[in-house]
């Protein structure tokens, strides 16, 4: 009975040994650049939402507060694009408001860069970010623009931003 118990408490030990040894998560140095950055984001409050300067191009205020970058490329700018910085699937979640600007797309600024572009591809005015990975976060810039802008006006103003990375809920 004793060589029995034995067996069984070796045995158990082995498996629970096994378990903890499953494979996990590859990690990050594996992932392409796009897979790393690829998921959600909340962007932090700051001076940003009140610039003045900020809001001469277009309000930042409509910026959705709230994106997930996803790796599927974005349908029908296959042509437009090439296969080295191809446009990538934005998501905005639903905000508040109803007038906020959606991010539809995302992409590389250069091959080679951590730099992307997050935006609606054709817009004339509008609000994006130019941001890279600090972490696990992305840190960068939110910018303003205008294709009509007035004599002595602004069509381009910017101010410092950061995107934490949460869990991404449902859109």
């Amino acid at each position: 009975m004793q060589a029995f118990s034995s067996s069984v408490i070796l045995w158990g030990a082995l498996f629970i040994v096994g378990a903890c040894m499953r494979p996990v998560r590859a990690p990050d140095a594996t992932l392409s650049f796009e897979e790393r950055i690829a998921g959600c984001y909340a962007l932090e409050p700051g001076p940003w939402q009140t610039d003045s300067i900020l809001a001469i191009p277009s309000a930042p205020f409509f910026a959705p507060t709230r994106f997930r970058l996803e790796v599927t490329r974005l349908p029908g700018w296959d042509l437009p694009t090439s296969d080295t910085l191809p446009l990538y699937v934005a998501r905005s979640y639903p905000e508040a408001r109803q007038d906020s600007t959606m991010f539809t797309s995302w992409r590389r600024m250069r091959v080679g860069s951590d730099t992307i572009r997050i935006s609606d591809p054709l817009p004339l005015a509008g609000v994006g970010l130019l941001v890279a990975p600090d972490g696990r976060d992305l840190a960068g810039q939110i910018y303003t623009f205008t294709d009509v802008v007035s004599e002595g006006g602004l069509g381009y103003a910017h101010a410092p931003i950061r995107a934490r990375r949460i869990l991404c809920p449902r859109l």
